[in-house]
């Protein structure tokens, strides 16, 4: 069961103090979440069948960030002055995005910044209308470490963002501040290590194959093109056979293995919409959101194995570009499918009508993953 916000937050530890600083490991029974809500410059350093263990970030700098953000959120700021987000509720590399910009502006300005669902529940912990909530809370802490121990005024919302540049989630502090809003609760990483034993066995050497389809074409005069699997095949580097393959349309695989069967096309097996079937921000094709957190952090954890990405533009291409740049630097292999085109190409009514480009393939099934 995960632990509550009220538990971890109820008690703070001055993470100041002289304790050791000698890397240490527990067993998964051993619940640590209060303990490292408090010590914001340690990290999970790896993981086995019985324990998880814990050293300090390496990284100076990152390590300061950690530690400014902790002492405003939790020691020094004034919590009457409290900016309360409301959770957007879009897709996953968009609601952290949200995130981060409220906690970069809480780092450079020293006041205390909490998100909260305003209404119904955020997407990925219940349904938008509130039902099946994998937690009381409705929200991000059903899964995350607590960000502040200030109370959200829901009264007084800031609905806007405070940074231009406020997608830059895979670079940076941008980066650093998504790692931190994104510590895992025991309970949640626990099922995460279990499902990428069990469910993700990738073949290396290997290229990430991001296809992003779904609701895409659904936003008007912001509208983004499906493209066909084959754009993407050419632009693979000669010599590619292992691909872990990326997508939301459940199409996009049967057209991968129907057109180009030659190669090992490995992906999840799980619930997906078929095109646009699931309508406008309907991230939960099996209306399981813990199921949904599951699999994605899994495939955060995955793509770090492989060493080429093929994509074109979104929040969730971003977010798997900073855990490939993690591992690999800023000079592995790598096409971005719509870099060349202007805004006014990428974004427009017309491509509305690629949306017939997703279409059912009779193939059967060749997962590794099954």
């Amino acid at each position: 069961v995960a632990s509550t916000r009220n538990e971890i937050v109820r008690e703070e530890t001055n993470i100041l103090s002289d304790e050791s600083r000698e890397p240490f490991c527990v067993r998964w029974k051993d619940n640590r979440d209060e303990w490292w809500a408090h010590h914001p410059d340690w990290e999970i350093s790896s993981e086995n069948r019985t324990h998880y263990c814990f050293a300090p970030i390496e990284n100076r700098e990152k390590a300061a960030v950690f530690r400014r953000l902790y002492d405003i959120q939790f020691r020094t700021g004034d919590c009457s002055k409290v900016i309360t987000k409301p959770m957007w509720s879009s897709g996953w590399g968009a609601d952290f995005a949200n995130v981060v910009d409220g906690l970069k502006h809480a780092h450079d300005t020293g006041i205390p910044v909490e998100m909260r669902v305003m209404e119904g529940a955020w997407h990925y912990s219940g349904k938008k209308d509130a039902s099946k909530p994998v937690c009381e809370s409705k929200d991000m802490y059903c899964y995350f470490l607590p960000l502040t121990s200030c109370a959200a005024n829901p009264r007084r919302p800031y609905e806007g963002t405070f940074m231009s540049g406020v997608y830059e989630i895979h670079q940076g502090i941008g980066r650093w501040l998504l790692e931190y809003a994104t510590r895992q609760q025991t309970w949640l990483r626990h099922e995460v290590y279990k499902f990428s034993k069990r469910r993700l066995l990738i073949k290396t050497p290997c290229t990430v194959m991001h296809v992003r389809r779904a609701d895409i074409v659904l936003h008007a005069e912001f509208s983004r093109k499906y493209r066909k699997i084959e754009e993407y095949v050419k632009a693979l580097e000669k010599g590619t056979k292992n691909i872990l393959l990326l997508t939301d349309d459940q199409n996009a695989i049967e057209e991968a293995q129907a057109l180009f069967p030659k190669y090992n096309w490995m992906y999840i097996d799980r619930p997906r919409h078929r095109g646009t079937e699931g309508g406008w921000e309907n991230q939960i094709p099996s209306n399981d959101p813990e199921l949904e957190v599951i699999v994605l952090l899994s495939i955060f954890r995955a793509v770090r194995k492989c060493s080429s990405f093929i994509h074109t533009q979104s929040n969730f291409a971003k977010v798997i570009l900073g855990e490939m740049q993690d591992t690999w630097g800023v000079d592995f292999y790598r096409v971005d499918l719509d870099e060349d085109f202007e805004r006014e190409e990428l974004y427009n009514e017309r491509n509305a009508r690629s949306a017939n480009l997703s279409r059912q393939f009779s193939v059967k099934s060749n997962s590794d993953n099954d």
